[in-house]
């Protein structure tokens, strides 16, 4: 009986909880003119790091970036990259504890 109150006010963190939060941008594949062969590599990193969805935003993103004066790729993605605001451990518990009283 204790473990499982336990086991439900410090419950396991799931799998989607520790993935990257997808953009909050609008996600469009078209682009006026077409995307330089050059940048493929750079697109590539930022579409697998969750920054945009589509090679057009993904150097959309490049773009403003580099007008900024940021030209490393990591750089970027840590700029740009979204923060999860995870609960406390304890704090999740003195939720659920007071839920259930």
């Amino acid at each position: 009986m204790i473990m499982r109150i336990l086991v439900y006010l410090f419950p396991k963190r799931h799998l989607r909880e520790k993935l990257p939060l997808l953009p909050r941008q609008f996600s469009s594949n078209h682009f006026p003119g077409a995307i330089p062969e050059h940048v493929h590599e750079e697109i590539s990193f930022i579409r697998l790091a969750g920054l945009a969805r589509t090679d057009a935003d993904a150097y959309r993103l490049l773009k403003g970036y580099h007008k900024q004066g940021i030209g490393r790729i990591d750089q970027i993605i840590k700029l740009a990259s979204r923060e999860r605001r995870q609960m406390s451990t304890w704090a999740r518990a003195k939720r659920r504890f007071r839920a259930m009283f």
